[in-house]
């Protein structure tokens, strides 16, 4: 693996099933830890939560953790770097936007009906 300081990549660095403590942004992609259990999985939500970092892919899966708060993830800013960036590219940052981009793609490329469910309260 690259070292995410380099890349901006955030991943856990794992030494004899101990999360390295230095990191602060868990995988991006759930799917992407070595040796899943619901201490690291919940671990990993926790560090992105923290690091506002809402969006966390689990394979094709996009969890979403509302923050309850006033922080705006919908900006210009946010279309146009999504915009810009392959949906399909591991180190892009998990978003709707990525998501309902690669589903359309995947639509367009397959030429198949996609399914995206949405589960969850509302507050």
């Amino acid at each position: 693996r690259r070292d995410p300081s380099v890349t901006g990549r955030s991943s856990f660095r794992k030494r004899g099933g101990i999360i390295n403590p230095g990191v602060i942004i868990g995988e991006n992609n759930l799917a992407d830890i070595e040796e899943p259990d619901v201490g690291s999985i919940v671990d990993n939500l926790r560090r992105r939560y923290l690091d506002n970092a809402f969006y966390t892919y689990i394979g094709d899966v996009l969890i979403y953790m509302p923050p309850f708060s006033g922080i705006s993830m919908y900006t210009d800013e946010d279309v146009q770097y999504y915009c810009e960036n392959n949906a399909f590219d591991p180190d892009l940052k998990p978003h709707i936007y990525s998501f309902a981009d690669r589903v359309y793609s995947n639509m367009l490329f397959w030429k198949r009906n996609q399914v995206v469910i949405m589960s969850g309260g509302s507050g």
